[in-house]
C-alpha cells in the first residue's frame, strides 16, 4: 500500500512538472519587445530583444535577411553588428515547437542624432567673452535713494568654488560691467552664427539667491522675443514657473535646455532631473541671432545675484531618413505609392525626406538594387523641394523589389547610411509567393530539414494579361553543396488570374546540411527567371 502511495506521488509529481512545462512554454509568446513597433531609436541602437516559447527553434530576420537562428532560451538577446541605416525597418520572428509555428513582424524607425559643441565659456583665464572688465554701472535708485550699482565679473568665494564664473550683483562696486537692461542685467550670447534650427542644447552652472528673476530671453532674425520654456523661468518664489519643482538657493545646479526646434518642443533638466518635458514652442526660436541669460532684481539694496559658468551650446540635428515614396505616372505627375508599393510601371521615383538635401555634401556611396541585383541608374538629383528623384533608364516592370541603399555626407562631416525599400505590383505575368511545409506544417528554416521529411513548396503565380501563359516552377534540394533532388513542374496560368497556386514534393534523401532553392522560369517568351531565388523563410 505504501508502494502504491509512493508510485502515484511520483506519477502526480510527473504530471505536475510536464503541466508546468506546458505552462512555462505557453508563457512566452513569440514577440519583440526591443524595439516596439513604431518606435524610433538612434543609430547606435545595437540589441534585439524577444521572446518566444522555451525550446524552439526560431528564426530572427531583419529587413529579410536572417540575423539569427537559435533554440530559444524564452527571453533573449541578439546584437546587431553594424550600425543600422537611418530609415524604416522590419523585424520578423518565426518559432517552431513540434508542430506549434508562432509568426510575429515589428515595425521600427531609425534616426541619426548628431551633435556638435558650437561654444564654450568656462570663464576661466579671463576670458570673460564680450563683457568689458573693470567698469561699474549706476543701475538706478532704489526706494531709500541710495545709488545700486550693477558689476560681473570674477568672484572668489570663500572655498574659492566661483572662481572663473562670471556673476551679476548688486550693491557692490567691483569687477566687470554686464549689459545693462532698463531693469534687469543680462550676459549677451549671440548666434547668428550658429545653425540651430534643427535644434540645440543649452546647458550651464547656476547659481541663484531666492530674490529676482531669472530667464534665457531669445531674439531671432525677425526681430521677435521670446524664451527658453517660458518668462521667468526661474522665479522669485523659488520655483520653477509653472511646475512646483523647488530649485536649489545659493547653490550650484547644472541646468540643460533641450530644444527641438524643427518639431516645435523642448524639454528642462536641472541636476538630471526632468522638470518640463515636451513643452510646445513657436516660430520665436527659429533663425535666432541672441540669447540672454537675463536676471531682474527687485528694489531692495539686499545683495541679490546670479552667477554662471561652464556655459555649451550644443548644435543638434536629427536625420530620418527618407518617408514616402512617389513614383511619376503616364501624365509626368508623381503620386504616392499607398503603403510602399509601386502599381504602375515607371522610369522615375521620388523620395520625400525631413532631412535637408540641400545640405548635403556627398554622395560616397549610392547603389539601387532591383530584386536582390544591383543596377545602373540614368540619373539622381535633388529637386528644390529637397526631395531625391532617381531616373531609371528603362521601366520598372516585372520586378517585385527595389532597395536603395547610400551614404551619404552632410555639412561635409556627418556620414549618414540611408535606406529605403519598396514594393513593386507591376507584373503582368509572374511569381507572388512561395511558401514552405515539412511534412504537412509550415516549414521556416533549413534546420528544420531531416532525410526521410516530406519538402513541400507552394508556388503563387498571377497573369494580368488577356491570355494564358505558362511558367516552370523549380526546386532543387542541397545537402551541402551537393544536389540531392530536383523537381519541375510547368503550370498555365489562365488570363486574368490574380492567384494560381501549384506545389512541389520530394521526400528528402540521405544527407545532411540541407538546403532549398526554389524559382521561376516564364517558358511564354524568353525562357526568362522571372523571380526572385528563393530559400526556406525569404
Amino acid at each position: 500500500m505504501k508502494l502504491k502511495k509512493i508510485l502515484s506521488l511520483i506519477i502526480l509529481t510527473v504530471l505536475f512538472v510536464n503541466a508546468f512545462s506546458i505552462f512555462s512554454f505557453a508563457a512566452y509568446d513569440t514577440a519583440v519587445t526591443s524595439p516596439l513597433t513604431d518606435e524610433t531609436v538612434d543609430t547606435t541602437f545595437d540589441e534585439i530583444v524577444f521572446t518566444s516559447p522555451e525550446g524552439s527553434l526560431t528564426t530572427l530576420r531583419l529587413d529579410g535577411v536572417l540575423l539569427a537562428e537559435i533554440i530559444s532560451l524564452g527571453e533573449n538577446r541578439v546584437d546587431i553588428d553594424r550600425e543600422l541605416s537611418v530609415g524604416n525597418h522590419k523585424i520578423s520572428l518565426a518559432s517552431a515547437y513540434g508542430d506549434d509555428i508562432q509568426l510575429s513582424e515589428t515595425y521600427f524607425n531609425v534616426q541619426k542624432t548628431h551633435e556638435s559643441i558650437l561654444y564654450i565659456g568656462d570663464f576661466t583665464n579671463s576670458n570673460l567673452c564680450s563683457l568689458s572688465p573693470n567698469e561699474n554701472v549706476a543701475a538706478g535708485i532704489n526706494s531709500a535713494g541710495d545709488t545700486v550699482y550693477a558689476a560681473s565679473g570674477f568672484r572668489t568665494g570663500a572655498s574659492g568654488e566661483e572662481k572663473g564664473a562670471v556673476g551679476f550683483r548688486i550693491g557692490e562696486r567691483t569687477a566687470v560691467e554686464p549689459t545693462v537692461h532698463q531693469h534687469g542685467f543680462y550676459y549677451g550670447l549671440t548666434t547668428t552664427s550658429y545653425s540651430l534650427n534643427n535644434g540645440f542644447i543649452l546647458e550651464y552652472d547656476l547659481k541663484l539667491n531666492n530674490i529676482g528673476l531669472f530667464e534665457i530671453e531669445t531674439k531671432n532674425k525677425s526681430g521677435t522675443f521670446g524664451s527658453l520654456c517660458t518668462q521667468g523661468l526661474f522665479g522669485t518664489d523659488g520655483k520653477i514657473k509653472g511646475t512646483n519643482y523647488s530649485y536649489p538657493q545659493n547653490k550650484w545646479m547644472h541646468v540643460r535646455h533641450v530644444v527641438d526646434v524643427a518639431n516645435y518642443n523642448e524639454d528642462l533638466w536641472i541636476d538630471d532631473n526632468l522638470v518640463i518635458e515636451n513643452k510646445a514652442t513657436t516660430n520665436a526660436l527659429k533663425n535666432l541671432t541672441n540669447m540672454k541669460f537675463q536676471y531682474f532684481p527687485s528694489t531692495s539694496l539686499q545683495e541679490q545675484e546670479f552667477v554662471i559658468d561652464n556655459i555649451k551650446l550644443t548644435g543638434s540635428t536629427t536625420y530620418k531618413g527618407f518617408n514616402d515614396i512617389l513614383y511619376q505616372n503616364n501624365s509626368g505627375e508623381y503620386v504616392v505609392a499607398t503603403n510602399d508599393v509601386v502599381t504602375q510601371p515607371t522610369n522615375s521615383v521620388m523620395l520625400s525626406s525631413d532631412m535637408n538635401l540641400s545640405e548635403l555634401s556627398s554622395w560616397d556611396e549610392f547603389k539601387v538594387f532591383v530584386d536582390g541585383f544591383e543596377v545602373e541608374i540614368s540619373n539622381k538629383y535633388v529637386d528644390e523641394d529637397s526631395n531625391l528623384i532617381i531616373v531609371f533608364p528603362n521601366l520598372l516592370e516585372g520586378v517585385s523589389r527595389i532597395s536603395v541603399e547610400a551614404k551619404a555626407t552632410f555639412n561635409k562631416s556627418v556620414s549618414i547610411n540611408l535606406m529605403k525599400k519598396f514594393d513593386l505590383n507591376t507584373l503582368n505575368f509572374g511569381l507572388r509567393e512561395i511558401s514552405y511545409s515539412l511534412n504537412g506544417k509550415r516549414c521556416i528554416s533549413e534546420n528544420q530539414l531531416k532525410s526521410g521529411d516530406e519538402l513541400s513548396a507552394e508556388f503563387k503565380l498571377k497573369n494580368a494579361d488577356g491570355y494564358t501563359k505558362s511558367a516552370v516552377c523549380v526546386m532543387g534540394v542541397y545537402s551541402k553543396d551537393r544536389i540531392v533532388a530536383f523537381k519541375t513542374v510547368t503550370v498555365e496560368v489562365p488570363r486574368y488570374t490574380g492567384s494560381r497556386r501549384t506545389a512541389i514534393s520530394v521526400t528528402i534523401p540521405s544527407g545532411d546540411d540541407f538546403s532549398v532553392e526554389c524559382f521561376v522560369i516564364d517558358t511564354y517568351t524568353d525562357r526568362n527567371v522571372i523571380s526572385l531565388l528563393s530559400k526556406i523563410g525569404y
